[in-house]
């Protein structure tokens, strides 16, 4: 089985690693589309993804606080900007307060997780989904941000982060009655290889493409493309 621990400590480490080598200017670019319009910038898709796992955090506490009130309210602030996104450090900022608040899922048990949560934090658009329905839904929403930044950085000239990596000993299936896994952090305790990037092993596997077989980031063969 996977714990909640296990999905969302990795897919937040995942989110900022997909952050690395970019500058403020990159991050903050809002790239044309044909029909006229621009993309959003990547710091405000963090910022975006990130308040998803605050509504998370916001549903499992027994009260809004102080500091749940000022990471909602600059949730707030920064996706009304999408004209104007924030900087990169703020995006940061932002991405780790949060992933300390989303912490909660350390004690997170199976009565709360099939519980609606508090009342008045349901997902609107889903209210009869449960807590940890709502958080797979937060899992599955970072990763497919995650895909629209990585094509983003490829067409500011970034060359494409491999994923998804870090599996080994960060992300493994475990059986029922394991010890729960630890959080993990970022960057991660346990990496494949000596690029964290995955920028020179990606490299590297074009390069043995041509012969027809080359190696996937943890180990396993796969065909050339």
């Amino acid at each position: 089985m996977y714990h909640a621990i296990q999905l969302t400590s990795f897919s937040l480490m995942h989110l900022e690693y997909f952050l690395e080598g970019l500058s403020d200017e990159d991050a903050r670019e809002r790239l044309p589309k044909r029909d006229g319009t621009r993309m959003n910038a990547i710091s405000w898709i963090v910022c975006h993804v990130a308040g998803q796992w605050l509504g998370s955090a916001l549903r499992a506490a027994d009260t809004t606080d102080a500091q749940l009130q000022a990471l909602l309210d600059r949730r707030t602030a920064y996706l009304a900007a999408f004209e104007m996104p924030p900087s990169l450090d703020e995006a940061l900022r932002f991405l780790h307060d949060v992933r300390e608040a989303c912490r909660w899922v350390e004690r997170a048990g199976d009565a709360y997780l099939g519980s609606l949560g508090r009342d008045g934090f349901h997902n609107r658009l889903h209210p009869s989904e449960n807590a940890g329905t709502g958080l797979i839904r937060a899992v599955f929403h970072n990763w497919c941000h995650m895909g629209e930044i990585n094509a983003i950085r490829q067409v500011q000239g970034h060359p494409e982060v491999e994923y998804v990596r870090f599996m080994g000993k960060n992300m493994e299936w475990l059986p029922d009655g394991s010890p729960t896994p630890e959080w993990v952090p970022y960057p991660p305790l346990h990496q494949v290889g000596p690029d964290p990037s995955g920028i020179a092993e990606r490299a590297a596997f074009y390069t043995a493409a041509a012969s027809g077989i080359s190696q996937a980031g943890d180990g396993e063969p796969r065909p050339a493309r």
